[in-house]
């Protein structure tokens, strides 16, 4: 049985990449670009389904699942017919999953905000009960600043404790953020951070600081981690969309692709 490498069946415009001028083999990567297709769907996909979302043509299609299947990384139901992630796609992912170190990639991270944008960082995680700072990286500049390795950040009140509050399920964080400021204003507060993907405060958790906190997600969508960039208010921006918002929400989503995670 030949192999996906070996198989000869392939259409020349997706053979060797050699053509492009890089090395490899091209029909391996346009092979291999049906599986994120597969990862995304919440159900096996139909071979009509795969060509639309690829915008292949369904033989071509066929001939790339007929070397996935063979290869393991992709399944057939035989009752529906349709495609989904096979026990070699399977064993990949925990195999990688669990070589990863979401920590030593959240404080990866930080340092390289804190490079880029010459502003504080932090990575919290959630324990005890809230957002506690497990990392710190100093900008060049001075900050004043009471938070520390090992605070535990307020929930409604820092921009770190609000991505926790607004991605965490955990109900006793929710039930005691809703006595500090309300049901309603919670559930506004709640809104606003998710439609944003991203958490913000000025002037709140201290005088004269503001910040913004990017979420980061395991495989399972649950939020483990939190980049949070934070600076002197007069010259921070802490638009959701500012640079700050925007460097740390890329962060974040690199981080959390890298464990599986996608929307």
């Amino acid at each position: 049985m030949m192999s996906i490498l070996e198989s000869t069946d392939v259409d020349p415009e997706t053979d060797d990449a050699a053509a492009s001028g890089s090395p490899g083999v091209r029909s391996v990567e346009v092979g291999l670009s049906l599986l994120p297709l597969m990862l995304a769907a919440e159900a096996p996909m139909s071979l009509t389904a795969l060509a639309q979302a690829s915008g292949m043509a369904p033989p071509k299609v066929h001939r790339y699942m007929a070397s996935l299947v063979r290869s393991g990384l992709v399944a057939r139901d035989p009752a529906s017919g349709g495609y989904d992630l096979g026990p070699m796609a399977v064993s990949i992912g925990l195999s990688a999953l669990g070589r990863l170190d979401p920590e030593s990639l959240g404080r990866d991270a930080i340092r390289t905000l804190a490079q880029r944008l010459d502003e504080t960082a932090l990575l919290a995680v959630f324990a005890n009960r809230g957002a506690t700072v497990v990392a710190v990286e100093a900008a060049t500049h001075s900050v004043f600043m009471a938070v520390r390795v090992g605070s535990v950040l307020s929930a409604t009140r820092s921009a770190t404790g609000r991505a926790f509050l607004a991605f965490h399920d955990d109900p006793a964080v929710r039930l005691a953020a809703e006595k500090e400021i309300g049901r309603d204003d919670l559930a506004s507060l709640i809104g606003d951070i998710r439609a944003a993907g991203i958490a913000w405060t000025r002037d709140e958790l201290l005088e004269g600081i503001s910040a913004v906190a990017a979420p980061v997600f395991d495989h399972d969508g649950r939020v483990i981690q939190v980049l949070t960039v934070l600076g002197s208010s007069p010259s921070f921006d802490v638009s959701p969309y500012g640079p700050a918002a925007r460097a740390a929400r890329a962060e974040a989503e690199a981080i959390s692709r890298s464990l599986g995670f996608y929307r």
